[in-house]
């Protein structure tokens, strides 16, 4: 449907003003395909990782923009619940 290779992923659907994704380049419509070394899938396999790490961890991600892939690095910041 987003005309990417695979169905793999986490649809970026929104950021916060001023938040880690933000300030790291990541825009609503990216495509998270890997976080901190791991193969993103679904969205339960991104946010077991997340949950692995603390705030203010720098870990790298990669991102699928359109036909591009983006390599990133985001200071990981406070979970909302």
């Amino acid at each position: 449907m987003l005309g990417l290779p695979s169905a793999e992923g986490v649809l970026v659907r929104g950021v916060v003003p001023g938040g880690p994704a933000e300030k790291a380049g990541v825009r609503p419509g990216d495509v998270i395909t890997r976080f901190a070394d791991t193969q993103v899938k679904t969205v339960e396999e991104f946010l077991g990782t997340l949950r692995r790490t603390k705030p203010g961890d720098r870990v790298k991600i990669q991102i699928r923009r359109g036909d591009r892939t983006e390599d990133r690095t985001i200071t990981v910041g406070a979970l909302i619940r």
